[in-house]
């Protein structure tokens, strides 16, 4: 899987990841476990598993725990 060019599908041509985003997403891909990544608010967080969930099928599940938050991931995906 090209993480490059699904970022540029899921984000437009001009996007590029930051960070930790790209390497922590390669282990997520690659199905290594246990993943913790660590970044900050705004940080792009909601990529590692918008990507993968995109990219791989299957069900994802997402546990957020704010009911504000909840609804801006749901925006995001959709």
């Amino acid at each position: 899987i090209n993480i490059r060019e699904q970022l540029r599908q899921i984000l437009g041509q001009e996007a590029a990841f930051r960070g930790v985003q790209e390497p922590a997403l390669q282990v997520i891909i690659k199905q290594e476990s246990p993943v913790i990544v660590v970044i900050g608010t705004g940080g792009g967080k909601n990529i590692l598993f918008i990507l993968p969930a995109q990219c791989l099928g299957g069900l994802t599940v997402v546990v957020v725990p704010l009911v504000s938050l909840r609804s801006d991931i749901k925006d995001r995906c959709n």
